[in-house]
């Protein structure tokens, strides 16, 4: 049943696209055909356009959301008195920070990232020198860090 109908409608569609060209000289389908690639190929375009837009916000949010899990693991070594894991773990989240930051180099993003960097590398600096860091300090920067990917 399904095949009949479908080919009742493929012969009615075959019959009205030759009635139509039939109606229309030729030179007035060459320009409909060159008109419709020309805005095909502009849409192409503007959705290759928004899809890498939408990759790079998502990169930047992840890099930003994982360099914000290590950083809350660090504040759980520190209160495990492990300074060497908490160090590690910051040095890591610089690490995603850095990546976050190499995908927006252009952008005005990239340069809101460098305190936070300074930060992270200035705690991290503290780990590795043996000295403590508060927690109000790695908090400071999982805000910080918050507000980044929010944006």
């Amino acid at each position: 049943m399904f095949r009949i109908l479908g080919t009742i409608l493929l012969l009615a569609v075959v019959f009205g696209l030759g009635y139509y060209a039939g109606q229309r000289p030729v030179s007035e389908l060459k320009q409909t055909v060159v008109d419709l690639s020309r805005k095909v190929a502009t849409v192409s375009r503007s959705a290759v356009e928004t899809t890498l837009g939408l990759e790079r916000t998502l990169r930047w949010r992840q890099g930003l959301i994982d360099a914000k899990a290590k950083v809350i693991q660090a504040k759980a070594e520190i209160l495990d008195h492990n300074l060497g894991n908490a160090a590690k773990e910051l040095g890591e989240a610089e690490e995603y920070v850095d990546k976050a930051g190499r995908g927006e180099e252009n952008s005005s993003r990239s340069v809101d990232l460098k305190p936070v960097l300074e930060k992270i590398r200035s705690a991290k600096a503290d780990l590795v020198a043996g000295r403590a860091v508060s927690r109000n300090r790695l908090d400071e920067v999982q805000k910080d860090l918050d507000v980044l990917a929010n944006r």
